[in-house]
């Protein structure tokens, strides 16, 4: 069980790192 949520926990850790760095190029490619 403790393995599941620490697999849970990571995917959803990826997925807003993921998302924060699109957001950042976008707002990079934006400012220039």
């Amino acid at each position: 069980a403790y393995m599941d949520t620490l697999q849970t926990q990571w995917s959803w850790l990826l997925q807003i790192t993921k998302c924060i760095d699109v957001h950042l190029k976008e707002n990079t490619a934006y400012s220039q």
